[in-house]
């Protein structure tokens, strides 16, 4: 929802397809909310908008971080010598 970046934008709006078409999209509840925090703290007046993304997203089942997800992300850390923050 960010003009700022067309590349990025751009480049978003094909991962996001690709996601969508192969059903392999996952994400989690934090990424929704930042999304839709960020999306609402840039323009305010797109309030309804990010909510409808938002809508749109909760199709791919988001998990919910608990101590089980941590201590099974943190042996894949561990395991495969990852980053945390994947960047």
């Amino acid at each position: 929802m960010d003009d700022a970046d067309k590349t990025k934008q751009r480049a978003a709006q094909t991962w996001r397809s690709a996601l969508w078409t192969t059903r392999m999209g996952r994400l989690s509840f934090q990424v929704l909310s930042e999304f839709y925090v960020n999306a609402v703290r840039l323009n305010p007046a797109d309030r309804n908008e990010a909510r409808a993304e938002v809508r749109d997203l909760l199709a791919w089942n988001p998990i919910v971080t608990d101590a089980a997800l941590l201590e099974r992300g943190w042996k894949l850390q561990d395991r495969y010598r990852l980053s945390y923050w994947m960047r």
